[in-house]
């Protein structure tokens, strides 16, 4: 099928109600939601189980394991885990053309990105952990285990 500019159909601009619709328009403003949504749901938890763990006195660091109860292979995996979630922001240099000043935004862009996502997952980290001792929590899912543990089952 094809469409007014003869590309094929899935490539053309369709109106709908004399309005045209942009695909990377409305994938743009989809992956923005999402992303909205997400950095809600690490604030709903970073504060909830904040709250929760100032309550009970931080449970999850009184272990008789130390600070590296999984010893230096825990760190390792751990270190693994945190650089593969890291992966993603190779997208953000891909966009250096539609940048005005690329020598100054891209590397603000990036480090504004990377310290933001740090922190959140930082503190997520730590509250997960104020919550629950790492040893009782449930490896695919240890963030809706820790909140499940008070009672909270559809908080995440």
């Amino acid at each position: 099928m094809v469409g007014p500019d003869k590309l094929p159909a899935f490539l053309s601009r369709p109106t709908i109600l004399g309005i045209v619709v942009d695909h990377c328009a409305a994938s743009s403003l989809a992956q923005g939601i999402i992303t909205t949504i997400n950095v809600v749901d690490l604030l709903f938890i970073i504060v909830v189980g904040g709250y929760i763990s100032f309550k009970t006195q931080w449970v999850g660091y009184k272990v008789p394991g130390g600070y590296f109860p999984y010893g230096v292979n825990g760190v390792l995996v751990g270190s693994a885990t945190v650089f593969f979630s890291y992966v993603g922001f190779d997208a953000v240099t891909s966009i250096a053309e539609e940048v005005k000043n690329p020598q100054r935004d891209l590397p603000i862009g990036i480090g504004v990105s990377l310290f933001t996502c740090c922190v959140l997952y930082m503190l997520v980290s730590a509250v997960v952990i104020g919550l629950l001792p790492c040893s009782q929590l449930d490896p695919d899912t240890p963030i809706a285990s820790a909140f499940a543990s008070y009672g909270m089952n559809g908080a995440v």
